[in-house]
């Protein structure tokens, strides 16, 4: 069964998504989780599981590529995305924040992908 095409967002959208994220309580956070989402095209699942090491050049910096590894991929396939500008700017700023240094596999965002058996899957986000 071949499945539904998603819409894309228009840059209007994306604009007054990413007003409201900056106003929420989480918003930094929530931010670039919506972008890793709209601009690098990442499924829940990918966002849930993405760790810096897949972020990460051996110099410790962000790169141009997210590598995700098969376990975080849609039929364990693995996959390489190109890093957009803003998204770039967003996880160099989230990068700093954090301890990305000492734990390079740690998942950034403390979340879990969870699912159920029952083809329900959500991202669990651990409350800050």
């Amino acid at each position: 069964m071949a499945g539904k095409q998603a819409k894309v967002l228009t840059a209007t959208q994306i604009s007054t998504v990413l007003l409201h994220l900056g106003s929420t309580r989480h918003g930094f956070r929530d931010r670039v989780m919506f972008l890793l989402s709209a601009k690098a095209g990442m499924r829940a699942k990918e966002i849930a599981m993405i760790t810096w090491s897949m972020l990460l050049t051996a110099t410790g910096e962000v790169g141009d590529m997210i590598h995700l590894e098969d376990k975080a991929t849609k039929r364990s396939s693995g996959r390489s995305i190109p890093i957009n500008r803003e998204l770039r700017s967003a996880l160099v700023e989230l990068h700093g924040q954090g301890n990305s240094q000492s734990r390079p596999s740690r998942n950034f965002f403390g979340t879990r992908y969870r699912d159920d058996g029952e083809h329900r899957r959500r991202v669990v986000l651990p409350p800050l």
